[in-house]
């Protein structure tokens, strides 16, 4: 898989980090908004 299918893998990982980042990035956001709503609940 690794020999024959190398792009193609690095490509998927290359795809998998990106939604990775996307997630983390929505989730930070949403934390923000969520402060931003509620500013007594932050330090």
């Amino acid at each position: 898989m690794f020999t024959r299918n190398g792009k193609e893998y690095r490509r998927f990982c290359k795809r998998r980090q990106i939604a990775l980042q996307k997630a983390v990035f929505y989730k930070l956001k949403g934390h923000l908004l969520e402060a931003k709503r509620w500013p007594f609940i932050t330090h």
